[in-house]
């Protein structure tokens, strides 16, 4: 109705004309359709509001009531007719007689009724409100606790941190004064009689003696022999070998290790056919494989569907083999070949979490991933053949014509938090160094100019990307290049028997932009003495195709072997289910003191 008036309203207002008596004739017509529409508006009101009573003899169907409506009714505003004709209609027919009889009895009671609807109501809402209130104070009150407490282990940190740097401080004073003694002190003694008439020299470096563990190691790596056994399970395909034939990148992938270390077990002497002889139990899971897949296919349900794929083949093994439960899974070896480690696997710690873990990645400061006790670091894979032939190394002596050398990302789209910044700091500290080469990827240079350049260069730095470990260390080795590592966390192989300091430079994050000072402080004859370290033990981080002594895959097998005795001291792993011997009972037996320690076990 009120679109009709508004369009009769513009019609008359695009009228025009030259006549004044025209235009009030035209404006009088005007107020008069309104006048005339706005009665037929309160008439339909009131007709739409007015009480009803039932037409005899049709049950159920109202007619209009033709003069029983209160006048009350009329003298309501339409919305307040409206209700009240609402309310009408929801009583009894007693009441509403009562009511047009004008009962002011019933009429109050009808009043105080709606008022304590109106009261109960309000009471609810205020108390929804207090609850809410409540529960924001709450809320506010723990937010601040947490940031106070936040703001208190800072204050520790710096504390700690101020701790660090002045004894560093002083250690480096101490350091500069051992190397560069006043001219007016007296001549130092001769040096004793020394082993072998090797003793130091008084300004020796202090890096210049760090090679005794890989000297040690000399014969040992081509001799060693492994003295356990461990048991293979037979999985259904979809967990490893389809993976493989469906995702050719698992197998050159730097994550390939989970597909190297199962493939050298089948064929190796220390796989056992009987799980009864077994130490060990290798469960073949391709995960990095699989996340890899269903990142291409699911998008962000990756993860969940790698967790219920994890769980599936778990289930095989804990339901249809007696070797998990005979354990709760200790003695069982899984390989996460990526820096998320077991973490791919979402249910972990409710199902895997007192496993071997075989892993890139040791920084236990991410979480319980790692744990140095049980699980074990390895060397991320490298395929190319020039790398783990030794070929890229170059000739013995050969020039090294660049300082030092990094290529690869260094702006990522994490921005900062991306290795921490460290990158970034390094590249604005070394572009104008002419013997240094710090650049990002580029199409002009390949694969095999990445590897060119690394066979010339002296140091090979290795920022920290998103976790501290890489790749480009073991690449380093490989052609006798001295890995500079700058991540504070991390955790390299092997170090049960070798010392990383005689291979490698380790710098703190926060020295990142003094890498090159530091590295021009280095005698002569300690970068010697690290290049022959490094030249004696590079195939350990090698992944050799086929296996061969020395290598990777033994020198992970040899750490397997020292964690051997480790689980031979819970009394979860002692072999219980085994039989008892002759003459001795069941309880001395599993109550007798075990008395006698073996150095492996003692870490």
């Amino acid at each position: 109705m009120h679109g009709h008036l508004r369009d009769e309203e513009d019609a008359l207002s695009q009228s025009s004309g030259s006549d004044h008596d025209q235009d009030n004739a035209q404006w009088a017509q005007r107020e008069e359709r309104l006048l005339n529409a706005e009665l037929k508006q309160r008439q339909y009101l009131e007709a739409a509001c007015a009480p009803r009573r039932r037409q005899p003899g049709t049950p159920g169907l109202m007619v209009e009531a033709e003069t029983s409506k209160p006048k009350s009714v009329s003298r309501l505003d339409p919305v307040g007719a409206a209700l009240f004709g609402a309310v009408l209609r929801t009583m009894p027919s007693s009441l509403r007689q009562k009511l047009r009889a004008r009962d002011g009895a019933t009429t109050l009671v009808l009043a105080v009724g709606l008022v304590l609807v109106c009261l109960g109501f309000a009471l609810h809402l205020r108390q929804e409100v207090a609850y809410w209130e409540e529960l924001e104070s709450l809320v506010r009150q723990e937010r601040q606790t947490r940031l106070q407490a936040q703001s208190q282990v800072l204050d520790v940190h710096r504390a700690a941190t101020a701790q660090v740097r002045k004894y560093e401080t002083q250690m480096a004073a101490m350091e500069s004064s051992a190397l560069n003694p006043p001219n007016d002190l007296p001549t130092a003694a001769p040096c004793p009689a020394c082993p072998k008439s090797d003793c130091p020299p008084p300004d020796a470096h202090p890096l210049a003696s760090l090679t005794d563990t890989t000297q040690s190691l000399d014969g040992q790596l081509e001799d060693w022999k492994p003295d356990f056994k461990v048991y293979v399970y037979d999985l259904p395909a979809q967990f490893n070998s389809e993976l493989k034939s469906s995702q050719k990148r698992c197998i050159n992938d730097q994550y390939g290790t989970e597909i190297m270390f199962h493939e050298n077990l089948l064929t190796h002497s220390v796989r056992t056919l009987a799980p009864e002889e077994a130490e060990f139990f290798f469960v073949p899971i391709y995960g990095e494989c699989f996340l890899f897949r269903e990142n291409q296919q699911a998008g962000k349900e990756a993860l969940k569907n790698t967790n219920r794929w994890f769980r599936s083949a778990l289930s095989v093994v804990t339901q249809e083999h007696a070797w998990w439960n005979r354990t709760q899974g200790r003695d069982h070896v899984f390989v996460f070949a990526g820096a998320r480690g077991a973490h791919i696997f979402q249910d972990w710690k409710k199902h895997i979490k007192k496993s071997i873990f075989l892993t890139p990645e040791g920084d236990r400061s991410l979480s319980e991933q790692f744990n140095t006790w049980k699980d074990i670091v390895i060397p991320g894979l490298e395929n190319e053949k020039s790398l783990t032939t030794g070929k890229n190394r170059g000739a013995p002596g050969s020039a090294r014509d660049v300082f030092a050398f990094f290529r690869g990302t260094i702006h990522n789209k994490g921005g900062a938090s991306y290795s921490r910044g460290i990158r970034i700091k390094m590249q604005a500290a070394l572009e104008d160094k002419p013997d240094v080469v710090f650049k990002e990827q580029e199409p002009s240079c390949n694969k095999q100019c990445y590897r060119d350049t690394m066979r010339r260069s002296l140091f090979c730095l290795c920022p920290r990307g998103w976790s501290p470990w890489t790749l480009r260390a073991y690449q380093a080795m490989m052609s006798g290049c001295i890995p500079v590592v700058l991540a504070d966390e991390i955790e390299f192989p092997y170090e049960s028997v070798l010392d990383w300091r005689a291979l490698t430079v380790k710098i703190a994050e926060v020295d990142a932009e003094k890498t090159y000072a530091i590295l021009k402080a280095i005698p002569e004859d300690a970068v010697k003495r690290k290049q022959e370290a490094i030249a004696r033990v590079w195939r350990m981080v090698t992944w050799q195709t086929p296996t061969a002594p020395g290598d990777a895959f033994h020198a992970v097998l040899r750490e397997l072997g020292r964690k051997r005795r480790n689980f031979k001291a819970s009394t979860n792993t002692m072999g219980r289910d085994e039989p008892t011997p002759a003459g001795v009972s069941d309880d001395v037996q599993g109550n007798a003191p075990k008395v006698q320690l073996s150095v492996e076990r003692v870490r």
